[in-house]
């Protein structure tokens, strides 16, 4: 899971040997939102949290994913509707 320090946790679902669905939960106004879904399967549960939110210098936020079973990183762009 990743917390992005305002009102949003982010973290993945998923089932034996499928891809991790990526969901929001907003705990302001207690709502779930999808996200998306990584393209690679993970295979093996591991220890540990795979998911980090880094703001950069420009104050955008950014979501990683480390893949479980590999060494693939995914990343997305986090904004909001105002």
């Amino acid at each position: 899971f990743a917390y992005d320090g305002l009102d949003t946790i982010y973290f993945t679902v998923t089932a034996s040997a499928t891809n991790p669905r990526l969901f929001a939960y907003n705990v302001s106004s207690n709502t779930i939102t999808g996200g998306g879904q990584i393209p690679d399967t993970d295979s093996t549960a591991t220890i540990g949290n795979r998911m980090e939110i880094i703001n950069t210098v420009d104050d955008i936020q950014f979501l990683y994913f480390l893949q479980n079973t590999g060494t693939k990183m995914y990343r997305v762009m986090l904004w909001f509707a105002s």
